[in-house]
């Protein structure tokens, strides 16, 4: 094939054609850049956005351990106060048998004297709560007018209940060792 155009002019069509290349090259390395930017800014904005979940988390848990720390306080608080209530019910209703001594004395008549002196606690059952708290007495009377005249007086306790003698107390008329139980009112 003869080429009928001159060099001149295929020299200027090659050097266009280049220059288009160039061009399309140029359109394409630079969209290349653009998007490998682009690729890096999500990526960094990504990162950024995971560091600032985590500072977040961070200090989520920081505001837990110290609310758990003030929780764990209040529980201690709230146990101590348990334990203080405890305590005060006990000593408000504590047996204290130095009284309960002197009340007895108190009611002695002559001739009667005691041997033995002992207390106890029952705990309540499920239908009766309160404890019952018991006074076993025994002793020693001369006559059996004494022993009535005790029994008589402690009847007049106020503090005292359910005052029992048993009736073997009143076999003898004289020498009698006694025994007999009361409850203290609560």
């Amino acid at each position: 094939m003869i080429n009928l155009i001159p060099k001149r002019e295929i020299e200027n069509i090659h050097q266009a054609e280049r220059r288009r290349m160039l061009v399309v090259l140029g359109v394409l390395f630079i969209f290349s850049l653009f998007a490998f930017f682009m690729g890096l800014l999500s990526v960094d904005i990504s990162i950024k956005g995971e560091v600032k979940a985590g500072k977040i988390i961070i200090q989520e848990e920081k505001a837990i351990r110290e609310k758990s720390g003030l929780s764990d306080l209040l529980k201690r608080i709230d146990t101590d106060n348990k334990r203080i209530v405890k305590l005060n019910s006990f000593f408000n209703e504590n047996l204290y048998p130095s009284d309960i001594l002197k009340k007895l004395i108190k009611n002695i008549p002559s001739g009667v004297y005691l041997k033995e002196v002992s207390f106890r606690e029952e705990k309540g059952t499920k239908t009766k709560s309160k404890n019952k708290r018991m006074v076993l007495v025994s002793g020693f009377s001369k006559d059996r007018l004494a022993l009535f005249e005790f029994k008589k007086n402690l009847e007049k306790e106020t503090d005292f209940s359910n005052l029992i003698f048993p009736p073997s107390n009143w076999i003898n008329s004289q020498n009698i060792d006694f025994q007999f139980s009361f409850e203290i009112k609560q």
